[in-house]
């Protein structure tokens, strides 16, 4: 009961969309049975000592207007002093077919303020990247993690001599997050619950 659920659009629901409609791109079947703050494709909230800032990449590239509303929320929050912030989206900022002017936006976004943690799906599989400040290893840097493998296993679509790729699975899992004021803790578990993967960041 204390969980949040939040829905992040992806490619998935955009070709729903667009065959329902005739093309249209509002999506209206997906808002009907998934209801967001102000029923919007992007929004934040503040869970506990974590704010998640979550971003519509649908169509490719952010919006002008989102982007410059993500700067200003993340800001806000940082201003705040929020100890952890989280971005979800759905397409990864690293690995094959990354949309190269999205991943530099995203970029910006996570180094400018110091964005602790990425999240994002798309790829059906796990995936835990090293740490990183603008696609550049970094200790302090942003923590990505792909977390694909809710819905649908799958073999394919591997990240071939990725030496920045530090724990890859291609089979169902999810991703469980904890956090207080001074961590803030992934585990990747299995469908039968064991862990196969964890990480921890500290303030």
């Amino acid at each position: 009961k204390d969980r949040p659920n939040f829905f992040v659009v992806g490619n998935h629901e955009l070709a729903e969309s667009r065959a329902k409609t005739g093309g249209l791109w509002g999506f209206p079947e997906v808002m009907m049975r998934v209801r967001m703050p102000r029923n919007e494709r992007w929004f934040s909230f503040v869970r506990g000592p974590v704010a998640v800032v979550v971003l519509d990449s649908s169509m490719g590239p952010l919006t002008n207007r989102q982007f410059l509303w993500a700067d200003r929320m993340l800001g806000n929050y940082r201003a705040e002093g929020i100890p952890w912030l989280v971005i979800a989206e759905h397409h990864p900022i690293y690995g094959p077919r990354t949309w190269q002017r999205l991943a530099k936006q995203l970029e910006e976004l996570t180094a400018k303020h110091d964005v602790d943690l990425f999240l994002a799906g798309h790829r059906h599989r796990y995936e835990r990247w090293e740490r990183m400040t603008r696609g550049v290893p970094d200790p302090e840097g942003t923590l990505h993690i792909t977390s694909g493998g809710g819905g649908q296993s799958q073999s394919g679509d591997d990240v071939p001599n990725a030496p920045r790729l530090l724990v890859e699975y291609n089979r169902y899992a999810f991703v469980e997050i904890m956090a207080s004021s001074d961590s803030l803790g992934i585990a990747m578990r299995l469908p039968g619950g064991r862990v196969f993967d964890s990480f921890l960041m500290s303030k």
